[in-house]
């Protein structure tokens, strides 16, 4: 799952979503946190849930997985 703008909020340690969200990394979910959006929101690495990976862009992360087959699913 790749976050970014105020989606990376549920990615915080004292996100709600906290408890589910470290369940889903133990059984091999992947999260991603668009660097540029935790730089503009100084939200820092100790912010996240340990397992949380930061990439660049998310935007970025978006079309390099669509380019391998993975689809964009946006609610």
């Amino acid at each position: 799952m790749v976050t970014y703008a105020l989606g990376v909020n549920v990615l915080r340690k004292n996100s709600i979503y906290s408890g589910r969200i470290e369940k889903l990394i133990k059984i091999g979910v992947n999260f991603a946190a668009c660097k540029n959006t935790t730089r503009a929101m100084n939200i820092q690495k100790k912010d996240l849930i340990d397992g949380v990976e930061i990439v660049s862009s998310g935007v970025g992360e978006l079309v390099r997985k669509q380019a391998l087959g993975w689809l964009y699913i946006r609610p």
